[in-house]
């Protein structure tokens, strides 16, 4: 399954899953994140093509919480998939790497699939220096490295998805969550190298708000952790 969580998108999000469909055989589930109506027409065109779902939020709830929705979503209705494989609406994410990524979870059913990007000298500072933060916080926290702990193209198996849908993260912290909640627990994690597309489209990321929510994630994760490792020392 392909999962796409989409807020205002334009004619990227048309293009990427038109190019899926025709590419591969996995269904879609698009997220509509309280858009409003003046996407009708951009979900209207993406629903009319073959395997396509459409879930729809009245308001909007923030990525992680259109991810879990999805994510709900395929436990309940499609039993036979192996996991979901995420993608972005803006056009960052490339139907050739989301295809690769795909084919990993396919070959390693038990692997979390992470499409890593190359920070080189176009990506934006902002991009470069969240990526950098969020790397050696995770790697701090967990003893665990990865390159790209922001990326929102990702495989995961769907052992996974029934603990990911409860984890409190309802925005771009979510993501940190998975990664956290992942390392801490040794599941194998595999990095599938990605273009890097930044076409222009706008970002909801909000570098102050969101950086905040995943400091607020990460620290709570830290503090459960040493909290639920205390209380093992104490009863043992």
């Amino acid at each position: 399954m392909i999962v796409i969580p989409a807020f205002q998108p334009g004619a990227p999000l048309i293009a990427t899953a038109t190019g899926l469909r025709a590419r591969l055989a996995a269904p879609l589930v698009v997220v509509d994140d309280g858009s409003g109506p003046g996407f009708v027409d951009v979900f209207r065109a993406v629903s009319t093509l073959p395997g396509v779902t459409v879930l729809a939020h009245t308001t909007n709830r923030g990525k992680g919480r259109a991810l879990r929705t999805a994510m709900q979503h395929v436990l309940a209705v499609h039993p036979a998939a192996i996991g979901v494989v995420t993608a972005d609406a803006d056009g960052q994410h490339a139907v050739e790497d989301i295809a690769a990524v795909a084919g990993v979870l396919c070959a390693r059913p038990d692997t979390l699939v992470l499409g890593s990007r190359r920070f080189g000298p176009g990506v934006p500072v902002s991009n470069r220096l969240g990526n950098t933060c969020a790397r050696w916080a995770l790697r701090l926290i967990t003893g665990r490295s990865v390159s790209d702990a922001q990326t929102g193209l990702r495989a995961i198996p769907r052992g996974l998805l029934p603990a990911l849908v409860r984890l409190r993260g309802a925005r771009y912290d979510f993501e940190m969550e998975v990664l956290l909640w992942a390392c801490a627990r040794r599941v194998e994690i595999d990095e599938q190298p990605i273009r890097t597309i930044y076409a222009g489209a706008p970002s909801h990321f909000d570098p102050v708000l969101d950086s905040a929510r995943i400091v607020r994630a990460t620290v709570r994760f830290a503090v459960t952790s040493a909290l639920g490792a205390r209380r093992a020392v104490i009863t043992s």
